[in-house]
């Protein structure tokens, strides 16, 4: 009912802002390892702070590079761009040299948001290089917060509930970066209205109330972090606890065991190194698992069904898609598929000549 309630045209600010007005402005959302816990209020306001500073040096609708991890500099950064207008083009920076460099090409991206101490931490000094050899510049994090003043605060403090321009939901919102499995990476446009109502779509199908928590460690770079992992929570109220790399095998279930999340996503790979060097009570407070991007191996289910009494459910997507395309359920759910069409999608298959058994997609 949520998914044909909601009204697709109100774009990501303002649906974001329902889902204050509906658990509280006061309601803690966002949380990572570094600097603590925002609610929605403070949310707000920083996003409306670093909105401003965007607004300064582009243009409405222009693509603006986000070169940052998963912590709340990245939410504040996407809500920021949303609220001025802009289209928040993630830049992958696992990705290599040549790739960033045509992405940044390809999106025509002329500033690049990130962060100095960021950049310093995982030595990304090459990816900063491609940023500029694709013609685009950097705003550093660190210099607009230096630059910010006592009345920037006041102002942003008072007018948080309103986005900085006139919001249109068919308009763009993010461009993200495709793996590249055929080639040059691809850029994949996603509207205000595709990530909203595919995030309602997901919610039609998972159990989630404000009362969750939602630990991603998926980069919102890719659109399964940013779709399931970032979108989500923040229009249905759930707490966001983001973690920078999916790669932290050790470090993972520790964070876990700490901020005892009832909801996590992974992919096969992360959760089966996730269970090896977990201790017994480290996921215990998770409800369940999505996974996607890869089969689920039926070891790694059991494991977790075994050891944490977490269930897996397995979906599949593509970034084209924006990107949930169809998921198992608590109650439709069954091993070794991906379950079920979303809700308000078709589909049909068509076979593909010289391949036997195999069909085209089509959504």
């Amino acid at each position: 009912a949520r998914l044909f309630g909601s009204d697709l045209n109100r774009g990501l600010f303002l649906a974001m802002r329902d889902a204050a007005d509906r658990v509280g402005a006061s309601h803690p959302i966002v949380e990572d390892v570094v600097s603590g816990t925002l609610n929605y209020r403070k949310l707000f306001i920083g996003a409306r702070v670093l909105g401003r500073r965007f607004e300064a040096v582009t243009a409405p609708g222009e693509a603006v590079g986000v070169l940052l991890p998963n912590a709340n500099g990245v939410v504040l950064s996407l809500i920021g761009l949303l609220s001025a207008s802009r289209v928040a083009a993630m830049i992958n920076y696992t990705a290599g040299r040549a790739s960033v460099t045509a992405a940044v090409r390809t999106a025509e991206v002329r500033t690049v948001v990130s962060s100095r101490a960021f950049i310093d931490k995982a030595n990304l000094a090459d990816i900063v290089a491609a940023v500029e050899g694709g013609g685009a510049k950097l705003l550093w994090l660190e210099d607009v917060r230096a630059s910010v003043t006592v009345l920037d605060k006041l102002a942003a403090a008072l007018l948080w509930r309103w986005p900085l321009q006139r919001q249109n939901a068919a308009k763009p919102a993010v461009i993200l970066f495709t793996s590249g499995s055929e080639g040059t990476p691809k850029a994949v446009v996603l509207s205000h209205r595709n990530l909203l109502a595919n995030a309602m779509q997901a919610e039609a199908r998972i159990t989630i109330s404000p009362a969750d928590i939602l630990l991603n460690v998926l980069p919102v770079f890719h659109s399964f972090g940013l779709t399931g992992g970032t979108i989500l929570p923040l229009v249905t109220g759930v707490k966001l606890f983001l973690y920078p790399s999916p790669l932290h095998y050790k470090l993972i279930p520790e964070v876990a065991r700490k901020a005892r999340p009832t909801v996590m996503f992974g992919t096969d790979t992360f959760l089966a190194n996730y269970a090896r060097t977990a201790k017994d009570g480290d996921f215990s407070s998770l409800r369940f698992i999505v996974a996607g991007a890869e089969a689920v191996k039926p070891e790694t289910r059991r494991i977790y069904r075994e050891r944490f009494q977490a269930e897996i459910i397995e979906g599949f997507g593509l970034t084209e898609a924006a990107p949930v395309v169809a998921v198992n359920t608590a109650i439709h759910g069954r091993d070794g598929t991906v379950g079920r069409l979303l809700p308000a999608m078709r589909m049909k298959l068509e076979p593909v000549e010289g391949i036997s058994g195999a069909g085209r997609l089509w959504l």
